[in-house]
């Protein structure tokens, strides 16, 4: 080691002033620069990366959150026609009471069971409607409540067919009430 530190000290000035070839730095520059590119793109991919974790967290959390604060409310905010305005109240009110009276003829006569799937169906795609109303854009909220109006007539309707077909079946139950008080 003694002789390479001498001959190191002894030519000092000849390795300071002395250049290595053009040539030797460009295999220097062509090995270094594909790490540097495949690095600085694993950098920008993972900046990506986390900046859409990021995102997604806060977008699962928000949505968390939305589904807490309305989980419970659901059935609370729809809307019947009776929200509306004083008009649909009145045809709401309406039809309630002739759908009312029309099943409790028929509760009356024992025909109730023929025709309760067709009220229990009607219910249910009434509950869409009023779903449908609670997110319906501006605009179309009319369609909406003129299919909640027809739903209430085809009810209103179907009741009454079932009501004649009894009556004119069984003429001798038109008052089924008394023949239930006989004494």
């Amino acid at each position: 080691m003694e002789e390479l530190e001498k001959f190191i000290q002894t030519n000092r000035a000849a390795f300071d002033t002395a250049q290595p070839p053009s040539s030797v730095w460009a295999q220097i520059e062509k090995a270094i620069e594909p790490q540097q590119q495949t690095t600085a793109r694993r950098i920008q991919l993972g900046f990506v990366f986390r900046r859409a974790a990021a995102a997604m967290l806060l977008l699962v959390i928000g949505i968390g959150i939305g589904f807490y604060l309305n989980g419970g409310n659901a059935d609370a905010e729809l809307l019947t026609l009776t929200d509306l305005s004083p008009e649909h109240a009145e045809l709401e009110t309406y039809y309630q009471s002739q759908v009312q009276l029309r099943m409790q003829q028929l509760v009356n006569y024992r025909q109730i069971a023929d025709v309760e799937p067709d009220l229990e169906q009607l219910d249910a795609v009434y509950l869409e409607l009023q779903e449908d109303l609670k997110s319906a854009p501006k605009g179309s909220e009319e369609q909406i409540i003129q299919a909640m109006i027809d739903n209430y007539k085809a009810k209103l309707s179907i009741l009454e067919r079932v009501l004649d077909r009894v009556q004119y079946t069984n003429p001798e139950l038109t008052n089924p009430a008394s023949d239930e008080i006989s004494i």
